[in-house]
């Protein structure tokens, strides 16, 4: 019989999808063939419309089906790299929070304004690599005056590092906030000596600002031919200028 015949292909082929059809009235038939659970049972006679629409509903099924699975191991690999992406990105919060807290634990053994920038370089040097620096605080007289300078093997001279910054200090006064400066752009404004060895100098310029319109210093960190500065040097610049200008400010 044709339930034999869908014994015999679920057998040999697995889960073979079927309908069957039957006289009206055949009771017994369709008792029998509802075990095999075909997609339809149907009697006689033949609705036409019906058994196309069954057909071509399963072969639909049958597309998606073998799409999903395509497409299965792409979402994963996906999956897998956004999920590699967020635990990286929460292993770096994680790794910033845990130097700011070391970098505050140091403020609260400053006592001095040597102190803090000692510290802020030893702290920033560890993160982000070798960099030189010129850090300034306001005196009496609400002007910024140099007041360390800092480098590997050895800082640059007083006066090159006045040359470097006087003119990013006016740039950070017109828009105070931590930011990258291209030292070789508009060379025109620097003194004409220290203009040959600008190619190449990245600045990151770092505004000490204990309350909300108070610039009370500046750190100007920058880098000569190297790895320029990156959005994650300025985080982590931005996570440690406000305890920076509070630490200066309880020194004064």
């Amino acid at each position: 019989s044709g339930l034999d015949v869908i014994d015999t292909l679920r057998n040999d082929m697995g889960d073979v999808p079927a309908v069957v059809i039957t006289g009206r009235g055949d009771t017994a038939s369709l008792t029998e063939a509802s075990q095999r659970r075909p997609l339809e049972l149907m009697t006689k006679p033949l609705n036409l419309d019906r058994l196309r629409n069954t057909i071509f509903e399963e072969l639909h099924r049958q597309t998606n089906a073998r799409n999903q699975g395509q497409t299965l191991p792409i979402e994963l690999r996906n999956t897998c790299t956004d999920l590699t992406g967020a635990y990286r990105s929460l292993s770096e919060e994680l790794h910033i929070y845990q130097l700011a807290v070391q970098y505050q634990l140091w403020l609260l053994g400053s006592r001095s304004d040597d102190d803090v920038f000692r510290a802020f370089f030893r702290t920033f040097i560890r993160r982000s690599g070798s960099v030189y620096g010129t850090a300034f605080v306001c005196d009496s007289n609400a002007e910024l005056r140099v007041i360390g300078r800092f480098g590997v093997p050895k800082p640059d001279s007083l006066g090159f590092c006045q040359h470097l910054t006087d003119p990013l200090i006016d740039v950070l006064l017109n828009d105070p906030h931590v930011q990258i400066l291209d030292a070789s752009d508009e060379t025109y404004v620097y003194d004409e000596a220290i203009q040959p060895y600008l190619p190449g100098i990245s600045v990151l310029a770092i505004p000490l600002i204990p309350t909300l319109g108070e610039m009370i210093g500046v750190i100007f960190l920058y880098r000569k031919g190297e790895q320029p500065f990156v959005d994650k040097d300025v985080e982590l610049a931005k996570t440690m200028s406000y305890p920076t200008a509070v630490s200066i400010r309880r020194n004064d």
